[in-house]
């Protein structure tokens, strides 16, 4: 998953290297040709692409998100291998040579390849909400890792080790995001032209109206369209068609130009066009997938209080008896599910379908009992 992500953000690299228009690269009047004959059989209009496209996401708040997760996970791969090899039998002082050290640090760090590509796709969305998720779970991953290190039954110089190349590599991460920070593709004189700009338009109360959606019609008409189809919902992107009728002219005046299809609160939009079972489904769905991981949680949990010191996690135990793999996987789905209060990345196939088989593989992480002794 995380390696198909990479190559999807490598994808974007080169449509932004090249100057893509579009997303599969055409040129303005390859595309026209194209609206026009799809217009002419079906009478379906295309509207006008985004012109901050990346990769196959029209809309960069969608694959933000998208790659938001990939690069969560891709935390958890990398993470995962390091203590893959560190738990490898070590070699006698005779067998050591550079090259068998070598080796040793490419098995154990291959996987940031995908961890610095995914970090940075999100930036090159322009994403606000994806780019302050991504840079709060590196900050996260930053101090679980180096306070694993720090805390690990380790020698001090081993510790010192590997707590000064975390820092390096953190900082290395910084300055990959810094210099390769993209500029917007956009000529609007009112839009961002980077990251930082686009980042410096948030602000706290922005924030907090986006989320409760208290100063947002949409919120106001999809709550009046749940008392209206409370049981089955308004059906598929019945908000679109019936959101018209109830808007008042106030509304029409605020109204978005791009995105006003959607409520931009993905479980307030589910509950309108798919009502109770509808929702009720959805969220059936993802308690079967992250029970088992909270349950397996307490029961690693518990088996560690009664591990030997030398083979107990390190504290706090509570964290770090979690495989890494599984841990992050969870931190980018609270922040995809965190996304959803505020925007509509669930909306997007992509987003959702990584959303629940990324919960179905976490699962793969745990510990297993090989054979039972009686």
């Amino acid at each position: 998953l995380v390696w198909n992500a990479a190559a999807l953000a490598a994808f974007g690299f080169v449509q932004r290297a090249t100057g893509a228009k579009f997303v599969m690269m055409w040129d303005e009047a390859a595309y026209n040709a194209l609206r026009d004959s799809v217009r002419q059989a079906s009478g379906i209009s295309y509207a006008q692409p985004n012109p901050d496209f990346f990769a196959t996401f029209g809309y960069p708040n969608m694959g933000g998100c998208f790659f938001t997760l990939a690069f969560a996970m891709s935390l958890g791969v990398w993470m995962t291998r390091v203590r893959e090899v560190e738990v490898e039998p070590k070699s006698s002082k005779a067998e050591v040579t550079r090259q068998r050290l070598l080796l040793r640090f490419i098995r154990a760090h291959y996987a940031l390849v995908p961890v610095v590509v995914n970090f940075l796709a999100v930036l090159f969305t322009f994403c606000r909400a994806a780019i302050i998720m991504s840079l709060a779970i590196a900050g996260l991953a930053f101090f679980y890792y180096i306070l694993r290190m720090l805390l690990a039954r380790v020698d001090r110089a081993r510790q010192i080790q590997r707590a000064a190349f975390n820092f390096v590599g953190a900082v290395l991460l910084l300055v990959i995001g810094v210099v390769f920070a993209p500029d917007r593709k956009t000529d609007s004189s009112t839009a961002p032209k980077d990251v930082s700009g686009e980042l410096g338009t948030v602000t706290t109360l922005g924030l907090l109206d986006r989320v409760t959606g208290k100063h947002d019609y949409q919120s106001r008409i999809a709550l009046e369209l749940v008392k209206k189809y409370p049981i089955f919902g308004c059906g598929g992107w019945g908000y679109k068609h019936l959101s018209l009728n109830l808007m008042t002219p106030d509304d029409m005046k605020s109204a978005q130009a791009i995105g006003a299809a959607n409520v931009h609160n993905d479980y307030l939009q589910f509950l309108c066009e798919h009502g109770v079972i509808g929702l009720g489904c959805l969220v059936g769905i993802f308690f079967c997938l992250i029970v088992p991981l909270f349950r397996d949680w307490g029961r690693l949990y518990k088996a560690a209080r009664f591990l030997a010191p030398e083979n107990a996690p390190s504290s706090p135990r509570a964290i770090y008896c979690y495989p890494p793999g599984a841990f992050w996987t969870l931190a980018g789905c609270f922040a995809v599910a965190f996304h959803a209060v505020a925007d509509a990345p669930l909306r997007s196939g992509a987003v959702l379908g990584l959303f629940l088989v990324s919960l179905a593989c976490a699962e793969g992480f745990m510990p297993h009992q090989l054979e039972t002794r009686r």
